[in-house]
C-alpha cells in the first residue's frame, strides 16, 4: 500500500524552489515591474494634468478679471458719453429755445408796432370822416 511520503526529497525541493524562484524573477520581471512603471507614469501624468488645469483656472481668473476691469471701463465710457451727449441736447434745446423766443419777441413787437401804426392811420381816417360828417350833418341842419 502506498502510503504517505513524508521524507523530504532534497532533489525535488530544489527543483522546485529553482522553479518557484524563476517564476518570480519572470512575474516581477514580465509583470510587476511594467504595471508598477505604468501605475507611475499615470499617477505622473495625473498631477501634470491637474497642475496644469490649477494653473489654467488661474489664466482664466486672470483672464475674466481683466474682461470685467475693460467690460467696466467701456460702460463707464458709453454712460459718460451718453451723458454728454444729453447735456450737449439739453443745451442746443436751450438754444433753440431762447432763439425762438427771442424770434417770437421780436415778431410780436412789429406786430405791435404795426398795429399801433393802422390804429393811428384808422383814428386818423375816422378824425377825418367824422369832420367830414360833421360837416355834412351841418349843411344837412343849415339847409
Amino acid at each position: 500500500m502506498s502510503g504517505l511520503n513524508l521524507i523530504p526529497d532534497p532533489q525535488s525541493m530544489a527543483t522546485h524552489t529553482v522553479i518557484f524562484l524563476s517564476n518570480i524573477y519572470v512575474v516581477k520581471k514580465m509583470m510587476i515591474e511594467p504595471f508598477l512603471q505604468l501605475k507611475t507614469a499615470r499617477e505622473q501624468q495625473t498631477i501634470d494634468a491637474e497642475h496644469g488645469a490649477r494653473q489654467m483656472e488661474q489664466e482664466l481668473s486672470v483672464n475674466l478679471l481683466e474682461v470685467e476691469k475693460r467690460l467696466k471701463s467701456v460702460s463707464d465710457d458709453v454712460r459718460q458719453d451718453r451723458d454728454n451727449h444729453i447735456l450737449m441736447a439739453k443745451k442746443e434745446k436751450e438754444q433753440n429755445i431762447s432763439t425762438a423766443q427771442k424770434e417770437v419777441e421780436k415778431l410780436l413787437s412789429e406786430m405791435r408796432a404795426e398795429l399801433a401804426r393802422n390804429f393811428e392811420e384808422e383814428k386818423g381816417k375816422i378824425r377825418q370822416n367824422t369832420v367830414g360828417l360833421m360837416g355834412q350833418i351841418y349843411a344837412d341842419l343849415l339847409r
